[in-house]
């Protein structure tokens, strides 16, 4: 029995979305295991490749150890290797196997792709420009710093086949919604917006970190190395 039915772009159409809210946050391994537990039930899937089946769905164990070593990575100031842990980090969270195919596109790969909205997961990293004193959020490079992951969920969906556009608002229509909803109100309780500082200024940004990433993000080593400090708020 396949995990997802077999299907195509030809008979599914081409999933439109647009307007996305996205966020941008570090989190310590504890603040992300209470998070899983608070979204709970959710599948993770892979989208980012052609996988095999057996390979379509990342546990969330699977999941979670793997961010446990990026954290202790940066808690020993070590660099993270971007591309593995880009890899593991680049998935969808979903509450509906249903919202997805399986395209084939080898005898043993197959491409997992959706057909609703789902929260899009990413590897995150920022870049500070020192000359206009902004945070550039999701830019790959030299110079940039690895921060966590970005989740992302679009606003408005177009049906393939009427061509109208929806809202995606509708938690009936749209599986997903309740989902991101809960995963937003989690954010707002438990991180901030991150103030640096750099020199002498305190600069906020939009991206945010996790209350118990205060102990540790000291030890930072891209922070570290362009001399940016996380001010951390009694």
């Amino acid at each position: 029995m396949t995990i997802f039915r077999i299907s195509s772009p030809i008979q599914e159409g081409l999933l439109q979305v647009s307007k996305w809210i996205k966020v941008q946050v570090l989190l310590d391994q504890e603040e992300i295991v209470d998070l899983f537990k608070q979204l709970d039930p959710f599948y993770l899937v892979a989208v980012s490749k052609p996988v095999k089946e057996q390979s379509a769905l990342l546990a969330q164990n699977d999941f979670l150890q793997v961010y446990l070593e990026y954290v202790q990575l940066l808690k020993k100031s070590k660099f993270v290797q971007g591309s593995y842990f880009r890899e593991c980090f680049s998935c969808a969270m979903t509450r509906s196997k249903e919202v997805f195919y399986a395209m084939p596109v080898s005898e043993k790969r197959l491409l997992i792709k959706p057909v609703l909205p789902v929260i899009q997961m990413q590897m995150h990293q920022f870049l500070f420009s020192f000359t206009e004193k902004i945070f550039y959020p999701m830019v790959l490079g030299q110079n940039t710093v690895s921060w966590g992951i970005q989740f992302s969920y679009p606003q408005f969906y177009q049906d393939p086949k009427t061509k109208e556009i929806t809202r995606v608002i509708k938690k009936d229509l749209f599986p997903n919604t309740e989902l991101f909803a809960l995963l937003m109100k989690w954010v707002r309780q438990f991180t901030i917006p991150t103030p640096f500082l750099v020199g002498e200024e305190r600069i906020n940004a939009t991206i945010r970190i996790g209350k118990k990433c205060m102990s540790w993000i000291h030890s930072h080593p891209q922070l570290q190395q362009l001399g940016i400090k996380v001010l951390c708020l009694d």
